[in-house]
């Protein structure tokens, strides 16, 4: 089964409770991996992707296996050198997920919820990701 094409998100990009549609566009199609750009956004140049990827569980004797997936969002952005000058370079979030074959969709939902408690906390996103705290 796919994802929808084009993906539609609801991103409140300054978190202010005030969110925009991004509309992401399916480029590339595999077995294991989709990836989309955003509308009209996206180019060689700079680049503006998600990527999904899965891998079946693998069954070992007694245990039925991990459902795998991942979530990968590259942007580029143009940063300044030391020497003055400016570079375009990505800033890339990826997100794994192992799911042994048994948890329900409710215990992966109540997992997300924390981590999506994490993210949205510009505060704490700030200490680790700008400070480097942890």
């Amino acid at each position: 089964m796919a994802l929808a094409d084009p993906l539609q998100l609801s991103v409140d990009t300054t978190n202010d409770s005030t969110p925009e549609t991004f509309d992401y566009e399916r480029i590339d199609a595999s077995q294991s991996k989709s990836v989309y750009t955003l509308a009209g956004s996206h180019n060689d140049a700079s680049r503006d992707k998600l990527e999904f990827f899965r891998t079946a569980p693998k069954p070992v004797a007694s245990y039925f296996g991990n459902r795998k997936s991942a979530i990968k969002i590259t942007r580029d952005y143009s940063v300044a050198t030391p020497d003055g000058g400016n570079v375009i370079t990505p800033l890339i979030l990826d997100l794994k997920i192992s799911k042994p074959v048994g948890v329900t969709v409710a215990q992966l939902i109540e997992a997300a919820q924390i981590l999506l408690s994490v993210l949205d906390d510009d505060t704490l996103m700030e200490d680790i990701c700008d400070q480097g705290k942890i």
